[in-house]
């Protein structure tokens, strides 16, 4: 698994973050989709509330995608995960229906790493279960309109 990082390093606006000493760095909550994807009125308190909550979680590096896919040579996206031992902050948005579970899933092209093939797979499981429970009880993106 990638370098993991204490939270508290960070500051995150909505599933934007960055290191408080670096802000040139920045890091996401989803993997894809985070420009169009539907999302949840309830998704910036949510995350706020949940980071406040867990003050000794990690944000966990996933995978960065290359300075190169994004047109900088000074640039570049991490998606991470923000965990603090069972609690994840990714599966409480899926769960509470902020976004659909695909937005977990990491970018398949220009990417660097950080996580096993098993770690990832293990975690999109978790994400599809999360994805079923909030449309069983038709919450955030799931409610009928």
């Amino acid at each position: 698994m990638g370098r993991t990082r204490p939270v508290v390093e960070f500051k995150f606006k909505s599933i934007f973050g960055a290191p408080k000493k670096d802000s040139t760095l920045a890091y996401c909550l989803l993997g894809t989709g985070f420009y169009k994807s539907r999302r949840a009125k309830t998704t910036d308190t949510l995350i706020a509330s949940w980071i406040k909550q867990h003050p000794t979680a990690r944000v966990i590096p996933v995978s960065t995608i290359e300075s190169t896919m994004l047109g900088s040579s000074n640039s570049s996206m991490t998606y991470c995960w923000l965990v603090d031992k069972d609690d994840n902050l990714n599966l409480y948005l899926i769960q509470n229906g902020c976004f659909p579970g695909g937005t977990m899933q990491k970018p398949k092209a220009g990417v660097k790493t950080h996580v096993s093939k098993k770690e990832y797979e293990e975690f999109m499981l978790q994400v599809r279960l999360a994805e079923l429970y909030a449309q069983k009880k038709k919450l955030g993106v799931w409610v009928k309109e």
